[in-house]
């Protein structure tokens, strides 16, 4: 799928100058990057429009399992779980409720993400350490697949062949509304500011429905629940 996270990706930020360096002139080339990547950042984590994913051996008595993406990205959230091909897993909003789960943990559940595959209980302590609260017995080369959405890391130099291709404008729109509200400068313009960040908004919308186009539609889903 296009959506997923390109480790082949070479362009820089610099591939986004020609759409927002008109519009504020004089701006220097690394305050540009800078809130080219802020705005697709925020393009990303709230559109949840990139995904990468891991396929890791499930090994007896280990229950940490690590998420790890490219090294200009970082994990947002996990997306998906499928488990030894019998359970797939997506999140919710449903506060955890399953007794077995409560009486395990002493009821101190409400400060992590919680969930199920089949009778495997899951949880995150942080956003990439997936922990497997029931120990497997045996060893499952390749038996567990992580999807989780990814945005660029703050200090990150590559843009993502397919963000580009697809809401480079709308990115810029983002980049060029933030540069505007900085005052004492040439091109402060909060006027046009404002429009310039309603056509983000609206990208950030294309970008969550095509998302959800992309991930959900016709989604196979098994006996197992999954709780935030």
């Amino acid at each position: 799928m296009s959506c997923y996270l390109d480790p082949e990706a070479h362009l820089s930020w610099d591939a986004l100058g020609p759409y927002i360096q008109p519009y504020v002139l004089g701006a220097p080339d690394e305050l540009v990057n800078h809130n080219a990547r802020l705005a697709c950042i925020e393009l990303c984590r709230r559109s949840g429009i990139l995904h990468d994913e891991n396929r890791l051996d499930l090994q007896k008595g280990v229950s940490d399992y690590f998420l790890t993406t490219l090294c200009d990205y970082e994990v947002v959230r996990v997306f998906q779980i499928d488990m030894l091909g019998r359970y797939t897993i997506r999140p919710s909003l449903t506060k955890p409720s399953r007794p077995s789960w409560n009486g395990g943990f002493g009821g101190n559940v409400s400060a992590a993400a919680s969930f199920y595959c089949g009778p495997y209980g899951f949880w995150l302590e942080n956003v990439d350490v997936l922990k497997l609260t029931m120990q497997l017995q045996q060893d499952y080369p390749q038996g567990l697949r992580v999807e989780f959405i990814v945005q660029p890391k703050q200090d990150g130099c590559t843009l993502d062949n397919y963000l580009y291709e697809h809401f480079a404008e709308g990115i810029a729109a983002g980049a060029i509304s933030r540069l505007m509200l900085l005052k004492n400068t040439a091109w402060y313009d909060p006027a046009l500011a404002r429009q310039f960040a309603m056509q983000f908004q609206k990208e950030i919308a294309r970008a969550r429905t095509t998302s959800d186009m992309n991930f959900t539609s016709g989604a196979v889903m098994m006996q197992a629940e999954r709780w935030i």
